[in-house]
C-alpha cells in the first residue's frame, strides 16, 4: 500500500459523560496524538471526528463515526487515525460493522501504533483477534464494576454515578486510601424542590406555573453531570417536562434504586431473556428524605389533577375506522363534555397539516349509529347454525392445507441443512487443497444464493402459516360466539361490542352526509365467505335495506357506480 500523501480522518471517543468537560483531557489528548501521527507520516488531516461521552456498543448512536464512514465511502478519506482500536469499537458486532465498511472502501486504519492495511491478511487476522480480546476485557470489566457497585449498594453506600436532584456527592476524610463517595443533601437544590412542592400542593399551581415562579426566582436546573442546580445554578430554565419528572421520582423520599430493569433510555440495567436483571436483583439505597411520605402522596395527587383534571372513564367508539361519507376519511370518536355527548367525526374534517381541503362531513351521534350497526349484527347472529357451518367448513379445509404446509416446511428445512453442510465442506476442502481465494469465493457464492432463496421461501411459508393459524383461531372464536349469541349479545358493553365487530371483520361505510345516513355494512369470514349475504347492503337512514332492484330508468340518476337517486341511495 502506498502510504504517501494520504488524506486522514482523525477519530476520538470517550465512553461516558464523566470523561467530557473542560477539566478533562482525554479527547484533546487523543486528537493531539493523532495529529502527531499524521505529521510523522506526512499525511494531510482532512477532518476530525469526535464522539464525546458515547458508548461504543451501538453504531447508530455515534453520529461522528457515521459521518466518518460516510466520508470514507464517498472517497474523501484514505486512512482513519485513532490512538487504539478500542476507540473505534469494543463490541465484536460493531467492530465488524465498521471494518466491513472500511475494508470495502479500501480504507487503512492507523491504531495501536500500527497501520492496518485492508489488503494485508495477516494484519486483518491480528486486528480481529484484538477486537475479540477487547470485547472480552470490556465484558469482564463491566461485570466486575457491577459487582462492586452492587456490593456498595447492599452495604448502604453510594454505588456510583450522579445522585438525583436535591443531593450531592461528598468525599469524607481518608487515612491515605482513596475515599468512597457519599451522598448528602444539597441545600440549594433541596430549597428549590421544596418551593416547587409548596407551590403545587398548597397553592394549586400547575407545573407550568410552578416553572414560571422558579425561573423568576433564579432557580435553575443542573446543566450537566457535574453542574449544580438551585438558585443561580449552572443549568437552564425549568420546563414542565423536567420539573414533572423530578417531582414524580421517589428520590424525594430518599429512595434511589441500583440495577433497575426499567427506566428511561440507558438508565436501566441489562436484563436476560427472561427479564431478570443480569447483574443481580435491584437494590434500594435509602438516603435522607426530602419530603415525608404523606407530603409525597399529596404531591402526586396534585400533579395528577393539574395535568389531567379528575379522570373520567374512557369513552369507547366501536365503529372507529368506518369509511366516512366523503369517501376520503375515516370516522373517529369525539366527546362533548359539556353535553355528555359521544359523536363520530371524519378525520378529514379536521385541519390538515398538508394544507389539503377539509371535508364537510357532519358529526354523527355515536349511540344512534352504533345501535343501527349492532341491530344488524344481532340479526346475523340470531341464526348461529349458519355461522357454525361456515366456521366448520373453513376449519375442515385448513386441516388438509396445514398438512401440506408441514410437509413443505420439512422439505425446506432438510434442503437448507444440506446446503449449509455443503458450504462447510466446500470451504474446508478448498482450504486444505490451497484453492485460490477467488475460486473459493465463486464456489461458495453459488451455494449462498441457493441458501438465500430457500431461506426466503421458508420465511414466506412461515408467514402464511402464521396468518392461517390466526384465521383458524378467529373461526373457532366465531363458532363459540355463535353458540352463545342469544344469551350474550343483548347485554354487551361498547367494549365487548368492539371486540365482536373486530372478530367478525365488520366494515361500515357511510353513504351520504345526512345526520341519519344510509350505511353499507360488510364482513368476511376466514376463507372469504360473505358474512352478510342476505342482510348486508345499503341501509337507509331508518335502518331498512335499500332497494337495489328498483327501476331507475325514469329518474335518470344512473352512473358507472350504480343508482344515485334519493330513493335508492339517500344523500
Amino acid at each position: 500500500m502506498n502510504t504517501a500523501n494520504l488524506r486522514a480522518g482523525l477519530y476520538a471517543r470517550v465512553s461516558t459523560r464523566n470523561q467530557v468537560g473542560e477539566d478533562r483531557t482525554s479527547i484533546p489528548d487523543q486528537l493531539r496524538r493523532n495529529h502527531e501521527v499524521c505529521a510523522r507520516e506526512g499525511w494531510q488531516v482532512a477532518g476530525e471526528y469526535v464522539d464525546p461521552g458515547i458508548s461504543g456498543e451501538q453504531l447508530e448512536a455515534r453520529p461522528e463515526m457515521m459521518r466518518l464512514l460516510a466520508d470514507c465511502e464517498a472517497g474523501r478519506l484514505d486512512v482513519v487515525v485513532a490512538i487504539d482500536l478500542d476507540r473505534v469499537a469494543r463490541d465484536e458486532l460493531v467492530f465488524a460493522q465498521i471494518f466491513h465498511r472500511l475494508d470495502r472502501a479500501e480504507i487503512a486504519v492507523h491504531a495501536d501504533a500500527t497501520l492496518y492495511d485492508p489488503e494485508n491478511h495477516s494484519q486483518l487476522l491480528t486486528r480481529g483477534i484484538k477486537a475479540v480480546v477487547s470485547s472480552h476485557d470490556k465484558r469482564a470489566l463491566v461485570a466486575k464494576m457491577a459487582k462492586g457497585q452492587r456490593a456498595r449498594a447492599l452495604a448502604g453506600g453510594w454505588p456510583g454515578g450522579t445522585p438525583p436532584y436535591g443531593y450531592r456527592l461528598v468525599w469524607p476524610e481518608s487515612d491515605g486510601r482513596k475515599p468512597l463517595a457519599q451522598v448528602a443533601l444539597d441545600e440549594a437544590e433541596a430549597e428549590m424542590l421544596l418551593c416547587a412542592v409548596d407551590a403545587i400542593v398548597e397553592e394549586g399551581l400547575t407545573t407550568g406555573q410552578a416553572c414560571e415562579r422558579l425561573n423568576s426566582l433564579g432557580y435553575r436546573t443542573r446543566g450537566g453531570t457535574h453542574g449544580r442546580g438551585g438558585r443561580d445554578g449552572d443549568g437552564g430554565r425549568w420546563t414542565h417536562q423536567n420539573l414533572r419528572r423530578v417531582l414524580s421520582a421517589q428520590a424525594l423520599l430518599g429512595r434511589v434504586f441500583w440495577g433497575k430493569p426499567t427506566g428511561r433510555g440507558d438508565h436501566r440495567t441489562r436484563v436476560r431473556r427472561d427479564g431478570t436483571p443480569k447483574f443481580g436483583e435491584t437494590v434500594m439505597v435509602q438516603l435522607e428524605p426530602l419530603v415525608a411520605e404523606e407530603r409525597f402522596e399529596a404531591l402526586q395527587a396534585a400533579l395528577a389533577r393539574r395535568a389531567y383534571g379528575d379522570k373520567a372513564p374512557a369513552k369507547i367508539y366501536p365503529l372507529t375506522g368506518a369509511v366516512s361519507a366523503c369517501g376520503r376519511g375515516r370516522l373517529g370518536g369525539v366527546y362533548r363534555r359539556d353535553r355528555d355527548l359521544r359523536q363520530y367525526r371524519c378525520n378529514r374534517a379536521k385541519w390538515q397539516s398538508d394544507g389539503s381541503e377539509r371535508c364537510d362531513c357532519p358529526r354523527l351521534d355515536a349511540t344512534a349509529l352504533e345501535d343501527r350497526v349492532w341491530t344488524e349484527v344481532c340479526a346475523l347472529l340470531a341464526d348461529p347454525a349458519r355461522l357454525l357451518a361456515m366456521a366448520d367448513e373453513y376449519l375442515g379445509v385448513r386441516v388438509d392445507a396445514a398438512a401440506g404446509e408441514t410437509d413443505r416446511l420439512g422439505r425446506l428445512d432438510r434442503q437448507i441443512a444440506e446446503l449449509q453442510q455443503a458450504r462447510v465442506r466446500a470451504t474446508t476442502d478448498a482450504l486444505k487443497a490451497g484453492l485460490d481465494p477467488e475460486l473459493l469465493r465463486a464456489a461458495v457464492e453459488g451455494i449462498e444464493g441457493e441458501l438465500a432463496q430457500l431461506t426466503a421461501d421458508r420465511e414466506r411459508l412461515e408467514a402464511v402459516r402464521a396468518d392461517a393459524h390466526a384465521a383458524e383461531e378467529r373461526a373457532t372464536a366465531i363458532g363459540r360466539l355463535a353458540e352463545r349469541a342469544a344469551d350474550r349479545l343483548p347485554g354487551m358493553s361498547p367494549t365487548e361490542q368492539r371486540e365482536v365487530l373486530g372478530l367478525l371483520g365488520v366494515r361500515v361505510t357511510v353513504l351520504d352526509d345526512s345526520l341519519s345516513p344510509a350505511l353499507r355494512i360488510e364482513g368476511e369470514l376466514p376463507g372469504g365467505a360473505d358474512l352478510f349475504p342476505t342482510t348486508a347492503g345499503d341501509l337507509d337512514g331508518q335502518g331498512a335495506q335499500a332497494d337495489g332492484d328498483a327501476d331507475h330508468s325514469s329518474c335518470g340518476d344512473l352512473d358507472d357506480e350504480g343508482p344515485r337517486c334519493a330513493t335508492c341511495w339517500p344523500r
